[in-house]
């Protein structure tokens, strides 16, 4: 696990990380649009890696009126949606490895690296 101190501008050991694996996954706080995964997807093209870069989080757009709990759960972003997404992106026979960022609050922002299936 690794927690940066900060994400932006997005630290050269996150792109470093991000092109040693096969896939990143963003969990944003916030909107996907414009956010810390969009931030990480340009970072790793400007350094000339093929790595996708997927992120999760609140889509641009008018939601239906609802609790937090009730949005959350609506856009998987609930902590067990978020992990069955992964593992199954994980078991897609062209993911061998996985990043996953997460922007988590209080505590800041934490990246958790899976390791490549055997």
């Amino acid at each position: 696990v690794v927690c940066p101190l900060w994400v932006l501008p997005v630290p050269e050991a996150l792109v470093k990380l991000a092109g040693e694996h096969d896939a990143v996954v963003v969990v944003e706080d916030g909107l996907v649009e414009g956010g810390v995964g969009a931030s990480i997807a340009q970072r790793c093209a400007d350094a000339g890696l093929a790595v996708p870069v997927h992120a999760l989080g609140i889509p641009v757009g008018f939601l239906d009126h609802a609790t937090r709990g009730q949005l959350i759960e609506s856009l998987r972003l609930r902590p067990e949606d978020v992990a069955h997404d992964v593992l199954a992106r994980l078991a897609a026979p062209a993911a061998l490895s996985l990043l996953l960022f997460w922007g988590r609050r209080p505590g800041g922002p934490g990246v958790v690296v899976l390791p490549r299936p055997l």
